[in-house]
């Protein structure tokens, strides 16, 4: 398990010859299976859930789990993010 990294992307350009790389975080990577992404924001927006998805599809990692603890009672707090088979 890894936590709060910066995780580096390499990239080529649509002709392969414009590349370069840039870094971005992530909270917590399990096993390289599960990204765990913690917020404390009021509400978790459609925003939010697209970012994850986003490093779900870069890192090719299948599973993805906000957890929101801005809340009162953690029951329901977390949205779970999966690639549909």
């Amino acid at each position: 398990m890894e936590c709060s990294s910066l995780r580096r992307l390499d990239f080529t350009g649509g002709n392969g010859e414009n590349g370069g790389s840039c870094l971005f975080p992530l909270d917590i990577l399990v096993y390289k299976c599960v990204i765990v992404d913690v917020k404390a924001v009021e509400t978790v927006h459609p925003i939010h859930k697209d970012q994850l998805l986003s490093y779900m599809k870069l890192l090719d990692i299948p599973l993805g789990l906000i957890i929101n603890f801005n809340v009162l009672k953690m029951t329901g707090s977390v949205s779970k993010t999966a690639f549909p088979d």
